[in-house]
Parts: C-alpha cells; structure tokens; sequence
C-alpha cells in the first residue's frame, strides 16, 4: 500500500472506503445467518461474542 499511496495519496481513502463497505456486508451476512441460527438453538454466548466484535471493530476503524 505504501507504493500506491506515493502516487495516489487518495487511494487510501478509497480503500478504506471500500474495506468498510465490505466489512459492513460480510456482518449483516454472518447476523442474519449465524448469529440467529446460534441464538435461536438457545446459545446466547453468541450475543457477548457479536458485542466483543463489534467493539473491536469500532475501536480498529472510527469510521465503520
């Protein structure tokens, strides 16, 4: 990423853009699969795991 962003300082933003839009998608996915399938057969610790990720996820990228 180093090489790119000497030529194009921009892109940087543009990935990190992208990244989070994927990152976005990739959790609704593993919510609406998952995380319900493990909550609806009773296993709530799944709930703490999806907190513990989400906050990791906020502290990683402040604009996710």
């Amino acid at each position: 990423m180093f090489i790119i962003n000497n030529y194009f300082p921009q892109s940087d933003t543009f990935l990190d853009s992208a990244l989070n839009r994927v990152a976005k998608i990739l959790l609704e996915g593993h919510l609406k699969g998952c995380v319900v399938d493990r909550h609806s057969e009773g296993d709530d610790e799944v709930l703490d795991e999806l907190v513990v990720t989400i906050q990791k996820l906020m502290k990683n990228n402040k604009t996710l």
